[in-house]
């Protein structure tokens, strides 16, 4: 299995781990570390599904968002920036004070 395809798979395996919008069960900073490396992968796809994991762990991703503020500004691949806004859109609802 070539790097790309090895980071690609664990990535796609965070975010999936308990199904699309549920919260993954690797804590965020055991992910962290691939995550983080996969927002710098050449490999759109790659950047994507990182942007997504981000996503999926919410609030515990939130000093992330000036990094995915800056892969939505500058990426060239347009999947990853609105992949980067939709996270940035979701942690920062996660973030606010729940209304009861």
């Amino acid at each position: 299995m070539d790097p790309a395809e090895s980071v690609r798979h664990e990535v796609t395996g965070i975010l999936t781990a308990q199904g699309r919008g549920a919260r993954p069960k690797l804590p965020f900073e055991d992910a962290r570390p691939t995550i983080l490396a996969s927002l710098k992968h050449p490999d759109g796809r790659v950047r994507v599904a990182a942007a997504r994991a981000l996503m999926a762990f919410g609030a515990a991703a939130g000093g992330y968002v000036a990094v995915l503020q800056q892969l939505m500004n500058t990426d060239p691949d347009p999947q990853v920036r609105a992949s980067a806004a939709l996270a940035i859109e979701a942690i920062e609802r996660d973030l606010r004070p729940k209304r009861h």
